[in-house]
């Protein structure tokens, strides 16, 4: 289970540059800062207009975070004390303080805001909270994260939220082994926005793990779990497998403009080409990938390649990443009509692949990179460039694939360009 503070306040304070998509239309305008008991005489407290904005937290939870504006008079010195953190206010003119302090809006007793203002030689102290109030329109937001795409993490019936209600559902898979074979690990992160300090899930009293946040670690069955708060009642369903498979095979098919060329015969016309695809699951990180592309056609060439795949960055509120393939192919082909000769060679090219994810509706990533080794000190060169789009279970691609070979006696050269549809096949081990 993913560590978790006491309060995620702190935490989403101490982001210093934050960039996440903006999962709903909140602005500041829908939360308001509230005296707990009497309000301090000669202080104002509001929220900047403009200053909401959203700090992923712990990797799986986007949540909002604001400035609130504050300001003192006829006081002698004033400070904010928030999440850990204590703010002096800066001196404005005479005896008016002010400050721009930023604050956690999590909603509840349990994120207080409190303010110290030192006046007439005695110290008053005062405490605010955020609450949520949502303008029409923005009632009952009930968000999933992009974390929760694949295993298809979704409500499955919702009865009796609050206008005012704000939950926020974040997940993560974690890898154990078992008496055979991997299992999976299955958490589900639940921020529920003024839900108190308790909640019920299947039915059991369970205190947040930490303010606002319940962890629940889950396992494949029953595929859903019940969350209630109150009247509020969600039931969240989910897809996980009960035995977590390493290697998967895939396969592609599609027509594609074909074009080949060497000493004795050259063409251009159209010649399905079948794809096959493997992944060997290492880590989160990196794994051991195959690609295969076969041209059936009578002048064919069979191109299988072997790599590396490392993940090199995730950014773009975890949505965007860069993977390095490290490896290398062999290309296999015949020349000179079908009685012709079959040449082979052994290269090296490198690729590079960029991903995003749920684009642009959700379980639907897009990926986009290439293979390449270019003509330096001989005509041998490699390109393979390719889109591909699809939830798991389908995909398709874009691809080009081009290569020229240099033999003793001649150039060989070869073109195809198509649109594949695939799926993975099987998985195993």
């Amino acid at each position: 289970m993913m560590e978790l503070p006491p309060s995620l306040a702190p935490v989403m304070l101490s982001e210093t540059v934050p960039f996440t998509f903006t999962p709903n239309a909140y602005s500041a305008a829908d939360y308001r800062l509230e005296w707990v008991g009497e309000a301090l005489p000669g202080v104002t407290v509001r929220l900047g207009e403009k200053s909401l904005e959203w700090v992923r937290v712990r990797e799986v939870l986007d949540l909002p975070r604001a400035t609130a504006v504050v300001e003192v008079r006829d006081a002698e010195g004033a400070q904010v004390l928030h999440a850990g953190y204590v703010q002096p206010l800066a001196r404005v003119s005479g005896g008016t303080w002010s400050a721009h302090v930023p604050v956690a809006l999590l909603s509840g007793s349990d994120n207080p805001i409190e303010l110290r203002v030192r006046r007439g030689g005695r110290e008053l102290k005062g405490t605010l909270v955020s609450k949520l109030v949502p303008r029409p329109g923005n009632e009952t937001q009930l968000l999933f994260d992009a974390t929760c795409s694949h295993p298809r993490v979704r409500a499955e019936t919702v009865s009796g939220l609050r206008p005012d209600t704000f939950v926020y559902v974040g997940c993560r898979f974690v890898h154990t082994k078992g008496d055979s074979h991997p299992h999976p690990s299955f958490e589900l992160y639940v921020y529920w926005d003024g839900a108190g300090r308790s909640i019920r899930v299947d039915g059991v009293p369970t205190p947040s793990s930490s303010v606002g946040v319940w962890a629940l670690k889950l396992g494949p069955k029953p595929g859903y779990v019940d969350l209630q708060s109150g009247e509020q009642k969600i039931r969240v369903a989910y897809s996980v497998p009960e035995r977590l498979r390493r290697l998967t095979l895939g396969l592609g098919v599609g027509p594609y403009g074909y074009a080949f060329q060497d000493k004795g015969e050259s063409l251009e016309t159209f010649a399905p080409l079948a794809t096959l695809y493997g992944s060997y699951f290492l880590s989160e990180s990196m794994r051991v990938t195959m690609f295969n592309a076969t041209a059936l056609h009578r002048l064919w060439y069979t191109n299988q390649g072997f790599y590396l795949w490392s993940e090199q960055m995730r950014v773009f509120d975890s949505r965007f990443s860069m993977v390095l393939l490290f490896g290398l192919d062999v290309l296999v082909f015949r020349t000179r009509g079908a009685g012709g000769d079959v040449h082979w060679r052994i290269g090296g090219p490198q690729g590079i692949e960029f991903a995003f994810r749920d684009f642009p509706i959700r379980r639907h990533d897009v990926s986009f990179g290439a293979f390449i080794a270019p003509k330096l000190v001989s005509e041998h060169f490699y390109y393979n460039a390719w889109v591909r789009w699809g939830p798991p279970e389908w995909f398709v691609e874009f691809n080009y694939l081009s290569w020229q070979e240099e033999l003793p006696d001649q150039l060989v050269y070869s073109r195809s360009i198509g649109l594949s549809v695939g799926m993975p096949l099987i998985r195993l081990l």
